[in-house]
């Protein structure tokens, strides 16, 4: 390798490192607010996203988070956080595909199973 290859190198491994990473920032989450108690909740996520062929990575009842993927060219994620609300239940949903993150309208399919599993369940934001 000669000397005039150097620069050429050093940007093609700089370009190939940004593109190793997940983006940076997140999009708002999906806010779903139901009537039904967190487990409730989450227990009703994690059969609509069996149903849908997705694999369950990670699912902790005490802190009420779940975390899924569906083995697809580029994997498919879905993070869910329930919180305690008021009257019911904040459910809080974010996805990505590969490593960018999707905006809220690409989860209405799922906001709508959830409604009619969920008690009273109502998207309060996007999508």
């Amino acid at each position: 390798m000669n000397v005039r290859s150097w620069p050429f190198c050093a940007l093609l491994l700089l370009l190939m490192t940004g593109c190793a990473g997940v983006s940076s920032t997140p999009p708002a989450p999906v806010v779903v607010a139901t009537t039904a108690s967190p487990l409730q909740t989450q227990t009703a996520l994690t059969g609509v996203l069996v149903e849908r062929g997705f694999t369950i990575d990670h699912a902790d009842h005490d802190l009420c988070t779940l975390s899924a993927h569906f083995a697809a060219r580029p994997p498919f994620h879905v993070e869910g956080e329930c919180r305690p609300g008021a009257p019911g239940t904040r459910l809080e949903l974010r996805a990505r595909r590969g490593t960018t993150w999707l905006a809220g309208t690409r989860l209405t399919g799922l906001v709508e199973a959830l409604a009619q599993k969920l008690p009273g369940a109502r998207a309060v934001t996007a999508p």
